[in-house]
């Protein structure tokens, strides 16, 4: 029988869990500094195709192989940043895509060893629309969306290597453009996470938005205006963490439910994911 968890993650010590079936035989290693991670300020964690473990930290990348850390640091035509944010593993190539917090996207291909790096250029209208990343997600059609901490949202198409852009500008009802984080509906729906805004539901096709805020006299409203977190989990509920505890936003009936539990009430959530056991 399959035990599926949600967990989240607050103030980067605290683990909360809320299960269909719980379970509470966790085996917990600390890796840390004396491990050799090169901080332990950790901003993301992904898994690669060949099963290695990425840490984004504030002090480098690290790689984890299950025995030992490999980590790497800002060198001229490699990494460009050690302050890193966000990570992605591309969803066919063996790419890791990294986001920095002030200069721009890395990709690294770790077949070869070797970086690329995108920027902003003013003078391409293409390019990356700010160097300050907070976050990378996949996008529903098999690409990459990017949020910036004051530029709005890019989408980046691998093979055309073009960013298009959605920011308060050209998006109607958006309303602003500092943003954690971003969740791909499909069918051209695209949610985001404010940093001081709420949540907002922007269909790409129109390019019109909906905005969601906290309402401290409506009940089915976000517990914060700060989004940190957004993820869907394999029944379709959307899971939206913020600076305050967590909610759930059906999109079918456009309603927002806060989720109260005693372990996260109040608390910042950072990350949202599912543990299959």
């Amino acid at each position: 029988m399959k035990h599926w968890l949600l967990f989240a993650f607050y103030y980067l010590l605290s683990l909360s869990i809320y299960a269909a079936q719980s379970r509470t035989d966790f085996d917990v290693k600390k890796l840390g500094l004396r491990e050799g991670l090169s901080s332990n300020y950790i901003l993301d964690i992904k898994q690669d195709k060949w099963g290695f473990m990425w840490f984004a930290t504030e002090q480098g990348l690290n790689r984890f192989d299950g025995s030992r850390f490999i980590s790497y640091y800002k060198s001229p035509g490699q990494l460009t940043d050690n302050n890193i944010r966000s990570l992605l593993d591309d969803p066919k190539r063996p790419i890791l895509w990294i986001g920095t917090r002030d200069r721009g996207l890395n990709a690294f291909n770790y077949a070869t060893n070797t970086f690329k790096n995108y920027r902003h250029n003013n003078q391409d209208r293409y390019s990356l629309i700010a160097n300050e990343i907070t976050y990378l997600t996949r996008a529903y059609d098999g690409n990459m969306w990017i949020t910036t901490y004051n530029s709005g949202l890019d989408h980046f198409n691998y093979k055309t290597g073009k960013f298009t852009h959605y920011n308060s500008k050209n998006v109607k009802g958006l309303p602003d453009d500092d943003l954690w984080c971003a969740l791909d509906l499909g069918d051209g729906l695209i949610l985001v996470g404010h940093i001081h805004h709420g949540l907002t539901l922007i269909n790409t096709h129109t390019r019109k938005a909906k905005n969601y805020r906290a309402n401290s006299i409506q009940p089915s409203s976000l517990m914060s205006d700060e989004v940190n977190s957004l993820y869907q989990d394999p029944f379709g509920n959307i899971w939206v963490g913020t600076s305050k505890g967590l909610c759930l936003y059906d999109y079918a009936t456009d309603k927002i439910t806060p989720i109260h539990h005693p372990q996260i009430d109040g608390h910042r959530i950072f990350t949202i994911g599912i543990s299959e056991n």
